[in-house]
């Protein structure tokens, strides 16, 4: 014996649900860049946009942009730290100092 259920689409407005009546067989039709079962796939060149669905991916040169300006700040912080630390070495330390630096230290581990 052959048991079907009805599942929810999860993303709402991705399953158009289109039926066929052949052999009981239910196909789901999907909205326009959603596919998969239940449709929450997204369609090549697209991608999850956080819980607002699937949206188009940037170009390749906006990729290429972002993650040289994100190794640029980095390397900006990490001489900015660096020039810090060795500016203050040999002098006393603040305890806020020693604070603020445990509390960061904490964070990043967490």
């Amino acid at each position: 014996m052959r048991r079907f259920a009805l599942l929810k689409c999860r993303e709402f407005g991705a399953c158009l649900g289109a039926a066929s009546r052949d052999d009981h067989n239910v196909t789901e039709g999907c909205a326009a860049h959603y596919e998969g079962n239940l449709c929450l796939q997204c369609s090549p060149g697209y991608s999850r946009a956080g819980v607002g669905g699937c949206s188009k991916c940037p170009s390749p040169f906006w990729n290429h942009v972002a993650v040289i300006g994100g190794l640029f700040v980095v390397g900006i912080v990490v001489a900015l730290v660096t020039r810090s630390q060795l500016g203050s070495a040999g002098k006393a330390k603040s305890l806020l100092s020693l604070k603020i630096k445990t509390l960061l230290t904490f964070v990043q581990g967490s």
